[in-house]
């Protein structure tokens, strides 16, 4: 697993860890983002992210604006916010 820092929005990071196969992915295997809750954070999702990677895929788990090791900006911490922030790292 690998920490990647995915700017999102001016003076807005989002801390990405990327879970990735020791073999190369297998080449049907569909990647995974996989999102947390309110008051949580990547970290949540690394068991799930293991058996992914075990099982051929790669996970990308994300901390979301203001959580774990994201960057914590005043505001806004809205829903339409948070899916354009997750837009945003999606297509970088």
């Amino acid at each position: 697993m690998r920490t990647e820092w995915i700017p999102v929005a001016e003076g807005v990071d989002l801390a990405a860890d990327v879970w990735t196969p020791a073999d190369a992915p297998a080449a049907d295997a569909q990647p995974f983002l996989l999102v947390h809750g309110l008051a949580s954070n990547a970290r949540t999702w690394d068991g799930v992210a293991d058996r992914l990677v075990a099982d051929g895929h790669v996970a990308v788990t994300v901390d979301l604006r203001g959580h774990g090791r994201s960057s914590k900006p005043d505001g806004p911490y809205d829903v339409p916010t948070v899916a354009d922030d997750l837009a945003m790292l999606i297509e970088r």
